[in-house]
């Protein structure tokens, strides 16, 4: 679904809110009869909802998995203010940081000009709630041990001046530079397309059109790679996006969109298992031919947001369904046994994180 974007820029400052007691909500939600081969794996689910009717602000939420039916969910901290509308900013700039069990989400948006940058700070543990406002802006964070990081594009012709720099994962304020280098990107590799994740070790990585970086945090050492140099803006448009990891295996994840002039549009999960200045690319399922009926084609690249737990090797992805009223499809991807199981949700659903229990 492809949803024009409105602009629409508020002043901000600084707002920080406290929840200790969650409000339990329950709500229908679309379950088709599929037969269930997974094994069971606890864990909790953290999201952010756009309050309804309200565009400018948003309640942080949690629901368990197994997902219940009905649905349930425990709304949290909210309505919390962001000041601009949904289709501003990118919604899936959010990270979870199991050893510090907290939950960051980088409100990224402009009002036509230079762009603006809210960070949300939410404690797991005590349920205090902040947002600051950076200096500088950055795209796709990412945790590693306890460490938070993103990276800045600066777009040249024909090279991309990246940078790898660590953040305060409370203020979101950068704290100095990891790593600066340069690709040459056969497609479009821009900010706003970026997603992230991390090895659970040493290295994490950034993935935008079919260009991805993998950087180790202990040597300081980059790798850039092209998924697809057959990539062609008419003939063969290509867009890697939702990057997650698979630690048994030592693979990434990710969604791989495609449409040329000649077939339709379509989206295929895949694993790349990058070797230096190359990868593998692997199709583990077709997204497209595995919707339910109606729906669009392939995953919509803008309003959209994954996780993946690692107990049963399942990726998740949300994406904006429709927007009158505003619903949003989660989708449950089995990789064991190549099961897509589809859920259907009241309201805007955006930055999606899972926590093992």
């Amino acid at each position: 679904m492809k949803i024009q974007r409105l602009i629409l820029f508020c002043s901000l400052g600084i707002f920080s809110y406290s929840c200790q007691k969650c409000e339990l909500v329950e709500q229908t939600i679309t379950d088709p009869i599929i037969v269930d081969t997974m094994p069971t794996c606890e864990g909790v689910f953290y999201a952010s909802q756009a309050a309804p009717g309200i565009d400018l602000s948003f309640f942080f939420n949690e629901f368990n998995k197994p997902i219940t039916v009905p649905f349930e969910y425990a709304e949290g901290p909210g309505p919390n203010p962001v000041g601009t509308l949904i289709y501003n900013f990118e919604s899936n700039f959010s990270a979870y940081d199991s050893i510090g069990q907290q939950y960051v989400f980088e409100y990224y948006y402009t009002n036509g000009g230079p762009v603006e940058v809210l960070f949300y700070h939410q404690s797991i543990t005590t349920g205090a709630s902040t947002f600051t406002s950076p200096m500088t802006a950055y795209a796709a964070p990412v945790f590693l041990n306890g460490f938070l990081y993103a990276i800045q594009l600066d777009s040249g012709n024909p090279s991309v001046l990246y940078q790898i720099i660590q953040l305060d994962p409370l203020t979101g304020q950068n704290l100095g530079l990891m790593h600066s280098g340069y690709v040459t990107a056969n497609s479009p590799f821009t900010e706003i397309s970026m997603s992230s994740t991390s090895n659970g070790k040493d290295k994490i990585y950034f993935l935008s059109g079919t260009t991805l970086i993998e950087f180790n945090v202990e040597n300081l050492v980059a790798n850039e790679i092209d998924l697809d140099p057959t990539f062609h803006p008419i003939d063969n448009v290509v867009q890697f996006f939702g990057l997650e990891y698979k630690r048994d295996e030592g693979l990434l994840i990710a969604m791989k969109n495609r449409f040329d002039t000649v077939t339709p549009a379509r989206t295929d999960l895949v694993s790349i298992e990058p070797a230096f200045s190359t990868a593998t690319v692997t199709q583990l399922l077709d997204i497209t031919g595995n919707l339910p009926a109606g729906q669009d084609g392939q995953i919509n690249p803008e309003f959209y947001s994954t996780t993946f737990d690692q107990c049963d090797n399942t990726y998740y992805i949300t994406e904006m369904q429709g927007n009158d009223p505003f619903t949003t499809n989660l989708f449950e991807i089995d990789l064991e046994g190549k099961i897509l199981k589809p859920y259907l949700f009241d309201g805007y659903w955006y930055g999606l994180d899972f926590a093992n229990l």
